[in-house]
């Protein structure tokens, strides 16, 4: 996709810089790749992915610059990633086909479990392995 999304108001909390809600297609897809995608939401994610069955991210910038009220708390969340799952070809338990490689994020991110069998051991067996969290 190759664009610079800001979702940035001075002044006040910003919502979503990618909202993807998929609801009544019968395989949803996404491929997000390339994108720089920022926002200051202190209630919604920067970006929001919910209901695609195939989904891949890659090559990302996915920033959430709003700021913690305390220095304790937790910071906001830039990807929030809730797919469709199939059952796996492996042993057909259920598995979220995605993959989330090669991201830059700023916030804590919301991802599906890796589904591989047999499972990889830490810390292979988390996402954030595969990007840069700042």
């Amino acid at each position: 996709m190759n664009n610079d999304v800001s979702a940035v108001v001075t002044g006040m909390t910003s919502g979503f810089g990618l909202l993807v809600v998929q609801i009544n297609q019968p395989a949803p897809t996404l491929l997000l790749s390339g994108n720089t995608i920022t926002s200051a939401g202190t209630v919604v994610a920067t970006v929001l992915i919910v209901g695609v069955l195939l989904c891949t991210v890659t090559g990302n910038a996915i920033v959430n610059d709003a700021v913690p009220a305390a220095a304790a708390a937790q910071p906001f969340v830039s990807l929030a990633l809730l797919p469709l799952t199939i059952p796996s070809s492996v042993n057909g338990s259920p598995v979220a086909p995605v993959t989330v490689t090669g991201n830059i994020f700023r916030g804590t991110t919301q991802l599906p479990a890796r589904s591989l069998s047999p499972a990889p051991g830490p810390p292979l067996d988390d996402w954030e392995f595969f990007n840069t969290l700042i």
